[in-house]
């Protein structure tokens, strides 16, 4: 059933106003946003496309999970963090970019690095969202983490967790 708004009309009725009034605003806003343009066209007003390149390498993170998500079995994987924030992550299923947020310094006792990984493959061309939180060991070089997740949709990942070990090269900024 239509969504109809009710208005005065100082001026007289308008049939463009009606018209639209009788159509509700989530359904243009849905039918807007499915139409899809082939790539070539460009949209007046719209942004350039994004391009992003990994700055200098500050640090990768080489993760033995112990606990595994279902629908990613994979117990190995590196993590090369970027200085400009952007993440690659990479291991026997996966390899995409995202960007990433860390409070606390890498070699801390405990760090927090929140990811938000950019649409690819690996997750049906859409963004997942990570947040690892690191305990770094006695030699400063390993630890442990502890892994927790959401999809786009909203389900919660169990929790993963396992160990690591961190490489960061001597040129590191």
């Amino acid at each position: 059933m239509p969504c109809v708004i009710a208005a005065n009309n100082v001026n007289g009725p308008s049939l463009e106003r009606d018209a639209m009034a009788s159509v509700p605003a989530f359904f243009l806003l849905t039918s807007l946003a499915a139409t899809a343009l082939p790539a070539n066209v460009a949209v007046a007003g719209a942004p350039a496309p994004i391009t992003v390149q990994p700055a200098a390498q500050v640090a990768t993170y080489h993760l033995h999970y112990r606990k595994l998500y279902d629908a990613k079995p994979f117990p190995n994987a590196t993590l090369t963090h970027y200085a400009n924030g952007v993440y690659r992550i990479t291991s026997e299923g996966e390899d995409h970019y995202g960007v990433y947020v860390a409070q606390g310094n890498v070699g801390d006792q405990s760090s927090t690095i929140r990811y938000v990984s950019l649409p690819s493959p690996d997750w049906g061309n859409r963004t997942a969202y990570h947040q690892l939180t690191f305990i770094t060991g006695t030699d400063q070089g390993s630890g442990l983490f502890v892994q927790n997740a959401i999809t786009d949709t909203g389900e919660a990942i169990a929790q993963q967790n396992g160990t690591f070990s961190l490489t960061i090269p001597e040129a590191s900024p």
